[in-house]
Parts: C-alpha cells; sequence; structure tokens
C-alpha cells in the first residue's frame, strides 16, 4: 500500500524547496548547507530530515518538481498535436524561465540535462512519435537536446526574446537538420 503525505508534510516540503531556489539565486549550490536552509525556512534540522536526507536529496525534489511540470506541459489531454504539445513544453520552459536557469547553472555536472533529454525521451516514445526501428534515437535526441538548452538559456537571458513559437520553430528546424543527415 502506498503511502500518503499529508498535508503538512506537502507544505513543509514545498517551504524546503522554495528555500533552496532564493538561496540558489544567491550562491552556487555547493556552497549551501543544510543549517542555511533551515535558517531561511526558519524550521529545525530535524524537520529537515525527517523529509531529506540532505541538501543534495533537496535538490533532486526541486528538478523532479520542475520535470513533472515539464512532463505536464507535454501531456496535456487538450493538446491535438505535436506542435502544440512542443509549444505548451517551451512555454512552461520559459514561464519557468528563472529556476531553469538555475537549475542548468547549478548543475554543470549535465545531471539535470540528462534528466531532461531522459524525459524528454521517454515522453515522445510515450506519445508514439519515435520510428520504432530508429537505432539513433537517444542519441539524436541527446545531441538536439543539448544544443536546445544552451539554446533555451540564451533565449531566457534575452533582452528582447522570440516568440514561444518561434523558438519551437527554429528548434524543430535543427532536429529535422539532423533527421536528414543521419
Amino acid at each position: 500500500m502506498e503511502k500518503t503525505e499529508s498535508r503538512r508534510s506537502r507544505m513543509t516540503r514545498r517551504i524546503f524547496r522554495d528555500c533552496l531556489k532564493e538561496l540558489l539565486v544567491e550562491k552556487d549550490f555547493g556552497r549551501i548547507s543544510v543549517s542555511e536552509i533551515c535558517e531561511r525556512a526558519d524550521m529545525n534540522r530535524s524537520t529537515f530530515y525527517a523529509h531529506y536526507t540532505d541538501q543534495f536529496d533537496l535538490m533532486r525534489d526541486v528538478e523532479d518538481e520542475f520535470l513533472d511540470g515539464l512532463s505536464e506541459a507535454i501531456l496535456q489531454k487538450d493538446a491535438k498535436d505535436f506542435m502544440e504539445r512542443y509549444t505548451d513544453c517551451l512555454r512552461f520552459i520559459y514561464e519557468n524561465g528563472k529556476l531553469f536557469l538555475l537549475l542548468t547553472a547549478q548543475n554543470s555536472s549535465g545531471r539535470l540535462r540528462e534528466r531532461i533529454i531522459d524525459t524528454v525521451c521517454a515522453l515522445l516514445r510515450s506519445m508514439g512519435t519515435v520510428m520504432k526501428d530508429d537505432p539513433y534515437f537517444t542519441q539524436k535526441i541527446s545531441y538536439v537536446s543539448g544544443g536546445s538548452i544552451l539554446l533555451m538559456e540564451q533565449w531566457i537571458k534575452s533582452d528582447d526574446p522570440v516568440s514561444v513559437e518561434d523558438m519551437g520553430n527554429l528548434l524543430l528546424r535543427f532536429y529535422y537538420g539532423i533527421e536528414q543527415a543521419v
């Protein structure tokens, strides 16, 4: 039987996630301690450890929350076609741009990038948009996603960003260029 999380527990975890996000604006993740997170949250360490094993566990929770939102944007029931879902995905990233930039900047090891790529691959497969006999699908998505993440970071940082639709068309042109090359 799956244990359900209480309302109080969900709220406590939300407070810790929000405090970590605030601290990420101020400093690199590697310089953030559990004590700082607890001080910001106005909670004690025992409360923190009742929910997380360490600050890395909390960071994974923040990443999971972002990736869940990304998945929901792609899998919206009312989206009719691939392009609409793709645009919804980019809109989610743009609307959560500050968090996207914080998370990608803090993950110079590439862990979040890998998780984004794995999420996109799994979602594309579940939507039936993948050729079943394409032996290079994961490699192509990894290549395009890596470049796309860099472009999206620049897009979000831009003082005069192009529209979500224009960014989607640009990124798809890159993907279709890879498709034609293989």
